[in-house]
């Protein structure tokens, strides 16, 4: 799951062909494909038009797989997060607003909220890192949230960008 601005473009496409087979797929295979389809996917949003900054989101513990992924979905790809991200603004606020408007459900006494691996808001909306450790944590081109929900197992991972000024020129100013 990736995004940049949140539009489908005609442009950004992967394919993979392969001829049928008989019997499985060779050992490891697997495995391959996927970390090629990873690298191709975090190529995508860190070379977005006019991308500063990478975001990795991370939604763990949740009730099952579809949560998890309208959760991740929606906040890799909310504008406020971009901007935020971009303006090295350390807003956890955006961040869980645009978890709560996937329509998922999430019990707000559960879940924690990790900014590159550090606890940033514990259960119950508690603080833990303050305004100027976060602020140095956003200053990084990648970040990576981690929110955990904390009522089941499933889990999912998506990746974006911020939106800069740059963004903003780019589009404004060419013709298709």
């Amino acid at each position: 799951m990736i995004s940049v601005d949140g539009d489908m473009s005609t442009n950004d496409a992967v394919y993979a062909f392969a001829p049928p087979g008989d019997g499985p797929a060779p050992p490891g295979f697997a495995e391959a494909l996927r970390a090629v389809a990873h690298d191709l996917a975090y190529a995508m949003v860190r070379d977005g038009e006019g991308a500063t900054k990478t975001l990795t989101v991370e939604v763990g513990s949740a009730r099952d797989d579809a949560q998890a992924r309208a959760i991740a979905r929606a906040v890799v790809n909310s504008n406020l997060v971009k901007t935020a991200l971009y303006g090295e603004d350390p807003n956890w606020g955006r961040i869980i607003a645009a978890a709560g408007s996937a329509g998922a459900g999430m019990d707000p006494e559960a879940w924690t909220l990790a900014l590159n691996g550090h606890l940033w808001v514990d259960r119950g909306a508690r603080e833990i890192l303050s305004e100027a450790e976060a602020h140095r944590e956003m200053e990084n081109a990648a970040v990576h949230v981690r929110l955990e929900l904390g009522i089941g197992e499933a889990k999912a991972t998506a990746w974006g960008c911020d939106l800069s000024k740059d963004y903003v020129r780019i589009n404004a100013h060419y013709r298709t």
